[in-house]
C-alpha cells in the first residue's frame, strides 16, 4: 500500500464520496421497491458475504477484538450499520436525492463538535462561525416554499437525523479503529448489523420473486459499491496522505449529489438551493481549516520562581593551574584534562609528556 503515488490517493478520495453519494441516488430510486429496512438489510447481507474472508483471514484479532470490546462493536452496528442507513432510506423516500445532500452536508461539522463536546474540549471561534453557515445553509434547504412542509417535512427531518447518527458513529469508531486494523472493525460490525436486522427484516415486505434486473443492480452496488469499495478508496487515500487533508473530500458528497440527482433523477436545481450548498460547503471548510491547524499553548502569566532556585549560590573556585604544555590556538598552560576543553585526536595519537 505504501507505493501508491499521491495522485492515485487524490483520485481513490475522490472515488469514495462519489460512491457514496450513489447511495443517496439508489436509495431515492429504490424506496418505491423496497421497504428501507428490507433495502438496508439486503445491501450489508451483499457487504457481509464480501467480507467473509476478512473475518477468516484474521480470525484470532477478530476473536480478540470481539471479545475485548463487544459493546462497542453491537453499539457502532446499531449506529452504524442498522440506524443510519435504515433512517436514511426512510428520508429518501419523502424527500430528493439533491436536497438530501445538501443537508447530509453539515454531518462534518456535526462531527468535530460531538468529538469536542465528547473529549471534554471547547470549540475555537471558527467552528462556531462555520457551524452557523452550514445552519443557514440548511435552513434554506429547509425554507418552506410552494407550499411544501419545509421544517415540517418528515424527510427532512429524517435526513438530519442520519446526518446526526453518522457524526456520533464516526466519532465512536474512530478511537476503535485506531487501536485495531479498520478493515476488522467493519467485517464485524457489518456481520453485527446484520444478525441484529434478520428478525425485522424477515417481518418486512419483499417484493415478489424474481426480482428486476434494475432492483438486483441497486442492491449489489450498495453493498459492494457504497459499503466495501467506498471504503477500500478511502482507507487507501487516506494512508498516503493523511486523516486531516482526507477529510476536505467528504466535502463532495453533497456535490455530487446534487448533480448526480439532476443527472440520473431528473431533479430540478434551484437557485436558494446552490445557495445553500455554497453555505454549507463554506461553513465546513471553515469549521475544517480551524481543526487543521495545531493547537497552541495560551500564554500563562509567568510564575514566580521557587525559594531553591533562587537561593544564592556560591560559585566554585577556579582550578588551579599548573605549567603545562601550550596548545596551539590558546596560550594558556592549564591542560586539557583540567580545563574542560579537551579537543577530538584521530585515532592512534598519543599525548607526549610535558
Amino acid at each position: 500500500m505504501s507505493g501508491i503515488s499521491h495522485a492515485r490517493a487524490w483520485v481513490f478520495l475522490t472515488l469514495a464520496p462519489l460512491l457514496w453519494s450513489g447511495n443517496f441516488i439508489v436509495g431515492r430510486a429504490a424506496h418505491d421497491a423496497l421497504d428501507p429496512l428490507a433495502l438496508n438489510f439486503a445491501r450489508w447481507v451483499v457487504a457481509a458475504l464480501l467480507l467473509a474472508p476478512v473475518l477468516v483471514t484474521h480470525r484470532r484479532a477478530a476473536l480478540l477484538l470481539l471479545r475485548g470490546h463487544a459493546r462497542a462493536l453491537v453499539a457502532l452496528a446499531v449506529l452504524g450499520v442498522v440506524g443510519f442507513n435504515t433512517v436514511l432510506y426512510a428520508g429518501l423516500g419523502r424527500i430528493g436525492a439533491g436536497e438530501a445532500g445538501i443537508l447530509f452536508g453539515i454531518t462534518p461539522v456535526c462531527v468535530i463538535v460531538i468529538a469536542r463536546v465528547w473529549h471534554g474540549g471547547c470549540c475555537p471561534r471558527r467552528v462556531w462561525i462555520g457551524a452557523a453557515l452550514a445552519v443557514i445553509g440548511v435552513g434554506g434547504v429547509l425554507w418552506p416554499t410552494g407550499g411544501q412542509a419545509g421544517f415540517l417535512a418528515p424527510g427532512a427531518a429524517l435526513v438530519l437525523a442520519a446526518a446526526l447518527i453518522w457524526a456520533g458513529y464516526t466519532v465512536a469508531v474512530t478511537r476503535l479503529a485506531q487501536a485495531e486494523r479498520p478493515v476488522i472493525v467493519l467485517a464485524l460490525t457489518t456481520w453485527i448489523g446484520v444478525v441484529l436486522m434478520a428478525p425485522f427484516a424477515v417481518m418486512s415486505d419483499w417484493p415478489a420473486t424474481p426480482w428486476p434486473t434494475a432492483l438486483v443492480g441497486a442492491v449489489l452496488y450498495l453493498g459492494a459499491g457504497a459499503s466495501v469499495a467506498a471504503f477500500w478508496c478511502w482507507q487507501l487515500g487516506t494512508r498516503v496522505v493523511g486523516a486531516r487533508r482526507s477529510g476536505v473530500f467528504l466535502n463532495l458528497i453533497p456535490v455530487f449529489g446534487v448533480l448526480m440527482g439532476a443527472i440520473w433523477l431528473g431533479e430540478s436545481v434551484s437557485p436558494a438551493g446552490l445557495a445553500a450548498l455554497v453555505l454549507v460547503l463554506t461553513g465546513v471548510v471553515l469549521a475544517q481549516s480551524s481543526e487543521a491547524q495545531p493547537s497552541r499553548p495560551a500564554l500563562r502569566p509567568a510564575k514566580s520562581a521557587p525559594p531553591w532556585a533562587t537561593r544564592s549560590r556560591t560559585p566554585s573556585p577556579p582550578l588551579p593551574s599548573r605549567p603545562g604544555r601550550r596548545t596551539r590556538r590558546g596560550r594558556g598552560s592549564v591542560p586539557a584534562r583540567l580545563s574542560g576543553q579537551a579537543r577530538f585526536r584521530p585515532s592512534g595519537h598519543r599525548l607526549r609528556k610535558p
